[in-house]
């Protein structure tokens, strides 16, 4: 978890710095900024968090998860050589280079922003689950948030329209999509800043959504979870929705795309 809080907003900075053009790269400052001082706090407190765990010297790796999220130092050193500061450890990949912007990518981007805003604006139709539901039934209430109806919650119906559910996903690896963006000519040079901050919150917010979607799908199962935090994660879930189709929509808008 600690890896993942920090380097994953980080990956995306720094994946962008590596493919963008000399004269956006150095108006890029604030991500440089926010890799230089988050890369030092992860450094410093992982190293303490992977202290926590060793053993007799050994460290146990509890879970695949952790094994997997410790290649993640990979993105921090190459952040961090971008500004002319030194990591020890392995060379990090290069980032994969821009590919040039086809009609089909705008196409997926414009139908992307429209299901994002269906979903919105049908949030509860989206996100539950009738079909299973016995009309007129009285259930004893859980404590904390109550469902709006007698429907299953569908949570995990929202990672599909976040992009990470399939690679069919119109917003699936959108990443790679705005570094192909930032390579083209499509940005008008007056928005530049306002599109590096737009898919920055976007992919922060669309993220976070997609998370709180899938922990609201296993809220029944875990230890003290119940219906009640399946609605619970879900209300959070939208709210995250909320804020990454705000900043969908100001993408949009500069691509001249609505």
């Amino acid at each position: 978890r600690l890896f993942s809080a920090f380097t994953a907003p980080l990956e995306g900075c720094a994946l962008r710095r590596a493919a963008m053009r000399p004269r956006r790269l150095a108006r890029h400052s604030r991500c440089s900024a926010a890799v230089a001082g988050a890369a030092v706090v992860l450094i410093g407190q992982a190293f303490r968090a992977l202290r926590a765990r060793t053993l007799d010297g050994a460290f146990l790796a509890t879970t695949s998860r952790e094994a997997a999220l410790l290649g993640r130092r990979g993105a921090v050193a190459a952040a961090m050589a971008g500004l002319g500061l030194q990591v020890a450890g392995p060379a990090p990949a290069s980032a994969r280079p821009a590919d040039p912007v086809t009609p089909e990518d705008l196409d997926r981007l414009r139908n992307a922003y429209k299901d994002l805003e269906y979903l919105m604006a049908n949030w509860n139709k989206v996100t539950r689950d009738c079909k299973s539901s016995v009309p007129n039934q009285v259930k004893v209430l859980q404590s904390g948030e109550a469902s709006p109806d007698e429907c299953i919650a569908n949570p995990d119906i929202v990672r599909k329209y976040m992009g990470d559910r399939s690679i069919y996903d119109n917003l699936h690896n959108s990443e790679q999509l705005w570094i192909n963006i930032d390579a083209s000519d499509l940005i008008p040079k007056k928005d530049e800043d306002r599109f590096q901050d737009a898919i920055e919150e976007f992919e922060r917010h669309r993220r976070t959504a997609s998370e709180w979607a899938y922990t609201s799908t296993w809220g029944e199962n875990n230890p003290g979870g119940g219906r009640d935090k399946v609605e619970n994660y879900l209300l959070r879930s939208k709210s995250e929705s909320t804020k990454a189709l705000e900043q969908l929509g100001i993408i949009v808008n500069i691509l001249k795309l609505v």
